[in-house]
């Protein structure tokens, strides 16, 4: 029964912290990715450089958190156990990522003409020299 419900020594406290932890990161990762879409950047005036804002926190934030969950894991858990938690975490939590990630583009590039023009923007492109 180990394979399908969690063990038996379940906390409420840690289940509804970690889920408040997984909806705040997604929620901010969404908008940091949502001003990425619409084309927001942040311009540094001493380089002139400009720069997506959710570029390198939608990078590490992810890795760092995932990064923490595993160690836990192997912490709290044999390495063995461990490591069947989080093979069965991959097969049932990539799917759903997967077709959700796509079915996101693909409303982006039907929708394109519509979201710009709501937004009252224009495709365009810019140069930056190397």
């Amino acid at each position: 029964m180990d394979t399908i419900f969690p063990p038996r020594e379940f906390n409420p406290w840690n289940f509804i912290t970690a889920t408040a932890v997984g909806v705040a990161i997604a929620l901010l990762l969404s908008f940091l990715w949502s001003l990425d879409d619409l084309g927001i950047r942040f311009y540094n005036r001493k380089t002139r450089e400009l720069k997506m804002i959710g570029r390198y926190l939608g990078v590490f934030l992810p890795i760092l958190t995932g990064f923490y969950g595993i160690v836990s894991h192997f912490e709290n858990y044999t390495h063995l156990v461990a490591a069947k938690y989080l093979g069965q975490m991959v097969i049932i939590l990539y799917p759903p990522f997967v077709l959700f990630n796509v079915l996101h583009s693909r409303y982006l590039i039907k929708r394109e003409v519509v979201l710009l023009s709501r937004l009252r923007t224009a495709p365009g492109k810019v140069l930056v020299d190397r």
